[in-house]
C-alpha cells in the first residue's frame, strides 16, 4: 500500500512554511523584499534540519525578517 505525503500549514507561519505527515518541512513560494532592489521570488523547497550538540534536530523559521526559535 502506498502512503501519500500530505503537507499542512504551520499555524503561526501560514503562507510561509508547511510540515508533512512524514516530518518533512518545506518553505512555500513567496516574494520577499530585498533592500532597495525590490522583490525577489523564493521557490518552494524542502528544508534540511540542523543537529544540535545534544542530538536533537531543529530548524529556525523566519517570518517577516524575524528569526523565531
Amino acid at each position: 500500500m502506498e502512503t501519500i505525503e500530505i503537507f499542512k500549514d504551520i499555524p503561526s507561519y501560514k503562507g510561509y512554511y508547511q510540515i508533512s505527515n512524514f516530518g518533512n518541512l518545506r518553505s512555500l513560494e513567496r516574494y520577499i523584499l530585498v533592500s532597495k532592489k525590490g522583490k525577489r521570488k523564493l521557490k518552494c523547497k524542502i528544508l534540511k534540519f540542523n543537529l544540535n550538540k545534544l542530538g536533537y534536530y531543529y530548524k529556525n523559521l523566519n517570518k517577516d525578517g524575524e528569526i523565531n526559535f
